[in-house]
């Protein structure tokens, strides 16, 4: 199956969506930040790239998830797929990426694809690099309290390379955590559509993930 190259974007529907998912992030704020008037100011950080080896190559992006994310959030894979795909389209060099379309349609077709060996993925995805995500965790509300929405996500991080010397052994691999609203912090538990949060935490997650294999900064104290 030959996998086309995409330029992710979202489309006209989506812009309101992303103004009252800016809304929810925006208030979670600290009021000691200079957007809340006074107090000690955010310092930037800059944050080097723990994996470079996407620039110039062709790029898959494959989640997986777990019987409990997909019972509650069963669109969860194919948008931190979108999300992760799009963010990496925008800030590594030269890089190819797979429809994300086409590989959820793959994903469909192919349950097991998770315990498919790499070296099958690549050559059937026809890429250079396959991302795998593995959603250990990924919920929309609170742990101890199912009224209070509060998006959290673990995620394994794995990268296969065609031209690794043992291709079943990942060239790099971590975890990596996301929140949503930033902080852990709850919206409340009125007036807030899961399709919100879901897309938020996904966004969230994908820049965690996407923040691995490009410079970029960071706020902080």
């Amino acid at each position: 199956m030959r996998m086309q190259v995409n330029n992710p974007t979202y489309r006209p529907w989506l812009y309101p969506l992303l103004l009252a998912i800016a809304a929810l992030t925006a208030c979670s704020v600290d009021s000691d930040s200079p957007q809340g008037g006074f107090g000690e100011r955010k310092k930037v950080y800059k944050v080097a790239a723990e994996y470079r080896g996407l620039e110039g190559h062709s790029v898959g992006v494959l989640v997986s998830a777990n019987d409990v994310t997909l019972l509650y959030s069963p669109n969860a894979p194919e948008l931190v797929a979108k999300q992760i795909s799009a963010d990496l389209q925008a800030h590594v060099t030269g890089i190819r990426l797979a429809d994300p379309k086409q590989l959820a349609e793959f994903s469909e077709r192919n349950p097991y694809w998770s315990v498919t060996p790499f070296r099958d993925l690549l050559a059937r995805l026809q890429v250079e690099r396959l991302i795998v995500i593995e959603l250990v965790e990924y919920r929309l509300r609170d742990a101890d309290n199912s009224f209070m929405w509060r998006g959290y996500s673990l995620a394994n991080v794995s990268v296969a390379a065609a031209d690794a010397e043992d291709v079943e052994r990942p060239v790099y691999q971590t975890q990596v955590r996301a929140f949503f609203p930033a902080g852990g912090r709850s919206p409340g538990m009125a007036n807030v559509e899961p399709q919100i949060m879901d897309t938020g935490l996904s966004r969230a997650l994908a820049e965690q993930v996407g923040g691995l294999f490009y410079d970029h900064e960071v706020m902080g104290k």
